[in-house]
C-alpha cells in the first residue's frame, strides 16, 4: 500500500494510473507539438511570399536589363549611322572649293564647310 500512496492511490489499479499519467504526458507533448508545427507552418509560409517577392523582383530586373539592352543596340546603330554621315560630309567638304567657309558643328569639334 505504501507504494500505492505514493503515487496518489485512488482506487483505481495502478495500471491505470500509470495509463492516465501517459495519457496526460501524451496530450502536452501533442500540445506542444502542435504549437511548434504551427510557429513552423507561420514561418513557411513567411519564406514562401519571401520567395515570391524575389522572384517578382528578378523577373522586373531582368526586364529592365533586356530594356536597356535594346536601348544600347538602338544607339550603338544611331551611333554608327553618325559616324558614317560625319565621314561622308568629312569627304564631301575636302572636295568643296576654298572661297566662302562657315563653320558647321558636330557633335565632335566644328569643322568648315566651302560654299562657292
Amino acid at each position: 500500500m505504501h507504494r500505492a500512496i505514493r503515487r496518489g492511490y485512488t482506487g483505481d489499479p495502478p495500471t491505470a494510473v500509470l495509463e492516465r499519467e501517459n495519457a496526460d504526458a501524451h496530450k502536452d507533448q501533442v500540445k506542444g507539438l502542435n504549437g511548434r508545427i504551427s510557429k513552423l507552418n507561420g514561418t513557411i509560409k513567411e519564406l514562401n511570399d519571401t520567395i515570391e517577392a524575389l522572384e517578382r523582383q528578378v523577373q522586373n530586373l531582368t526586364r529592365y536589363k533586356e530594356e536597356k539592352q535594346k536601348q544600347h543596340a538602338n544607339l550603338q546603330k544611331e551611333f554608327a549611322e553618325l559616324e558614317r554621315k560625319y565621314r561622308d560630309l568629312d569627304a564631301a567638304h575636302k572636295n568643296c572649293g576654298p572661297t566662302v567657309r562657315f563653320p558647321v558643328f558636330t557633335v565632335g569639334q566644328p569643322y568648315y564647310h566651302h560654299h562657292y
